[in-house]
């Protein structure tokens, strides 16, 4: 019996932070969004705000904001540090290297859990996903 109580505390374990994962995804493919380089010069924030400046009202396009995810913040500190370690090659922004985030661990003297390193490589695939677009 308690062999079945052990799995079903590791199944909720896996669903808590598989869902805490999937909103830090969101919040990161949200800031990204925004974050993405206009042929004007500026960002998507920069042309949002001077619309709602002009207009007087929010832009009809603007992506709804996704809440900060209470419980990672760490994952979020952890991932704007390592973007100082980001490879960029002449095709763009490349996948933050094993060798990077084992440096970056050792360090901070931290051994992330492995719910953390999965949701770091989710963050940095939505990252390259939208801001590792080339830009025409």
């Amino acid at each position: 019996m308690a062999h079945r109580h052990g799995r079903r505390v590791h199944r909720e374990r896996r669903q808590f932070f598989g869902a805490l994962t999937a909103k830090v995804v969101a919040y990161v493919r949200y800031q990204c969004t925004l974050l993405v380089p206009q042929p004007h010069g500026g960002t998507v924030a920069d042309a949002f705000a001077a619309y709602e400046r002009a207009a007087g009202r929010p832009h009809p396009e603007r992506p709804k904001a996704e809440p900060y995810p209470e419980g990672a913040e760490h994952l979020l500190a952890w991932f704007h540090d390592l973007q100082a370690g980001r490879p960029v090659s002449p095709a763009g922004v490349l996948p933050l290297p094993h060798a990077e985030l084992a440096a970056y661990f050792t360090l901070i003297g931290v051994q992330p859990r492995e719910w953390e390193l999965t949701a770091l490589r989710a963050m940095d695939s939505a990252y390259l996903e939208i801001l590792g677009r080339p830009t025409a």
